[in-house]
């Protein structure tokens, strides 16, 4: 592999092909997509954010709302900048953890 993102959201999307259940594969494809937003000479960086949390809303559905998928939800949206919504993931984050 040469270490590209695009390289690897291939390998994670055949991964997600054959286990299209498996929260932690739908996470790794959502992670890909907002790592690829993030690039500073991004084409589609709203389309590649759509497509990123789309499959990071499918792992938080799959997997469920827990410490784990609030955090990283919430780290996802802070890496974009998105501030407002990187919050409201650690809010509930922190009214879990306070339970």
């Amino acid at each position: 592999m040469s270490g590209t993102y695009k390289h690897a959201l291939g390998e994670y999307m055949c991964i997600f092909k054959e286990h299209p259940n498996d929260p932690f594969a739908a996470f790794c494809v959502g992670i890909v997509f907002v790592h690829m937003a993030s690039q500073k000479y991004a084409v589609n960086r709203h389309s590649l954010t759509i497509q990123g949390f789309d499959f990071l809303m499918k792992y938080l559905n799959m997997k469920g709302g827990n410490q784990e998928t609030f955090y990283n939800i919430g780290r996802a949206l802070h890496q974009l900048g998105i501030k407002e919504a990187a919050i409201h993931y650690y809010k509930k984050l922190w009214q879990i953890h306070l339970l």
